[in-house]
């Protein structure tokens, strides 16, 4: 009987501990390699993106590749954004 209840304490502490492993939902997301070719679209898309880029203030990370467009998008007919 006390065999049996030890067995069955290790075997619910063993689940409990392997139900403690998180959330896979919550994990960070994958850091960016290159710059998405979504920001490619319009000038606003790609300025809220280097916005966002200049204020997560990383100076570690690793350089984002721009392979996906060789150059900013522009517009003639958008106005003018002010980068701050």
């Amino acid at each position: 009987m006390t065999t049996t209840r030890l067995l069955l304490s290790a075997g619910l502490l063993a689940t409990g501990l392997a139900a403690c492993g998180g959330d896979p939902a919550q994990a960070p997301p994958a850091p960016l390699v290159e710059v998405p070719i979504s920001t490619a679209d319009s000038p606003s898309a790609y300025v809220t993106f280097v916005q966002a880029q200049a204020a997560s203030g990383s100076e570690t990370g690793e350089p984002l590749s721009l392979d996906s467009f060789a150059l900013a998008p522009t517009s003639e007919a958008d106005e003018p954004v002010a980068l701050n």
